[in-house]
């Protein structure tokens, strides 16, 4: 009986346990499911949120988009009107291949037409409706006219009033459109400014390419008449190279190669000089502080086109 009676207050302790432990488990249970219901509460609320938050980030973008979109044709319509121009100016036959506007119409309407698109992009920036934009791409102006009266008047030749000079007429508008493109999308003055020198240099870089491309490259690649820069009288990089080595040129740039021969003996100078090898590292100087100016920007897909696009620039051809 003793032993009967104590299995028996075993059984039943061990079924009070039993019970309580299933009780102390289902309220776990319980207690687990609500926490998952406010778990799964939290993160639908959070999805909301980030629907939300991207939404907006997404129609902010698409703003930017848009006016960076407007500012990049801007920037073309100026570009086009300058070449337009340039050729008048030039009286070139050819631009990329083709008759030039003032091959097939003379000057007078080919200057109204560079107007025209010029007239064309004012009103476009206006439309930005952004003040600082505006004033800087109106500097871009005033920068082509600046530097095509510097080209114009009698200046000394050294390479400070040359890069001065591309600067105006070319990398102006690289700069300017750089630094309004990080405007329109509300960056801070150090990331305004870098983007201001990284389209600097690119633009200088382009121009220096472009002159040594004048005395390497044919006319069919050009797109327009090779050695066009000394029959106007132009000095560039590897012709100031080219001086440094013989300055029985000096003459010859003073009278802009205007006598029988003078383009012919400029030539036999600057290939016996090392004025192309010495323009081309110039012009990798200034891709190198492209580069630069893009390292305080954060690593990107982006950043490194940017970076590619400097590179490219030092192997153009055309």
């Amino acid at each position: 009986n003793n032993n009967n009676n104590n299995n028996s207050n075993i059984n039943n302790n061990l079924n009070n346990n039993l019970n309580n432990n299933n009780n102390n488990l289902n309220n776990n249970l319980n207690n687990n499911n609500l926490n998952n219901n406010n778990l799964n509460n939290n993160l639908d609320d959070n999805q909301q949120l980030n629907t939300i938050e991207s939404t907006n980030l997404h129609s902010i973008i698409l703003e930017i988009t848009n006016k960076q979109e407007q500012l990049s044709e801007i920037v073309e319509l100026i570009h086009t009107a300058s070449l337009i121009h340039d050729d008048v100016l030039d009286s070139s036959p050819l631009r990329r291949n083709e008759p030039s506007l003032y091959s097939l119409f003379g000057s007078k309407l080919a200057v109204l037409a560079g107007d025209y698109l010029l007239a064309r992009a004012s009103e476009k920036l206006a439309d930005l409706r952004n003040h600082d934009v505006t004033r800087f791409m109106s500097h871009v102006l005033a920068n082509l006219v600046e530097g095509e009266l510097m080209q114009e008047k009698p200046i000394e030749h050294n390479f400070e009033n040359y890069i001065q000079k591309i600067y105006l007429k070319t990398a102006s508008l690289f700069a300017n459109g750089c630094k309004c493109a990080a405007i329109l999308s509300n960056q801070n003055q150090t990331i305004i400014d870098a983007s201001f020198n990284f389209g600097k240099n690119l633009g200088i870089t382009f121009q220096i390419m472009d002159d040594i491309l004048d005395f390497t490259s044919q006319e069919t690649q050009m797109g327009k008449p090779v050695n066009a820069d000394l029959v106007n009288g132009i000095v560039t990089a590897p012709l100031l190279y080219a001086l440094e080595q013989f300055p029985e040129l000096s003459n010859l740039i003073t009278r802009k190669f205007k006598e029988p021969g003078d383009i012919e003996k400029a030539l036999e100078y600057i290939n016996a000089s090392d004025g192309i090898q010495k323009a081309l590292q110039l012009a990798q100087k200034h891709a190198q502080l492209a580069q630069q100016s893009l390292l305080i920007l954060a690593p990107s897909q982006s950043r490194e086109l940017l970076i590619s696009l400097t590179q490219l620039m030092l192997q153009r051809d055309s």
